[in-house]
């Protein structure tokens, strides 16, 4: 995870995971959205830092907010997986 100082006060933090070597999930990403620019700083910052071995970022769902998905799509993502679930009978 990161976390972004501005003006020395805690503003936003990325939290993700390491799947294997070439897939890191992000699970939480949040900013103070007054700070406009704030989002997109830290997504390219947290992407910047990664090692070179990771090929893939996984931003998990959207939780149907339009918003939310509006804001993914604007990175033009190379693909979008189906969500499943399995369940025990």
């Amino acid at each position: 995870g990161r976390l972004y100082l501005v003006d020395n006060e805690p503003r936003g933090f990325i939290i993700g995971e390491y799947q294997h070597p070439e897939l890191v999930t992000i699970h939480f990403a949040k900013a103070d959205a007054a700070i406009k620019g704030l989002y997109q700083h830290m997504y390219q910052d947290f992407a910047q830092h990664l090692p070179d071995t990771v090929k893939w970022m996984n931003w998990e769902q959207d939780l149907g907010d339009p918003n939310l998905r509006q804001s993914k799509e604007a990175y033009r993502p190379e693909l979008h997986l189906k969500k499943m679930r399995v369940c025990k009978r």
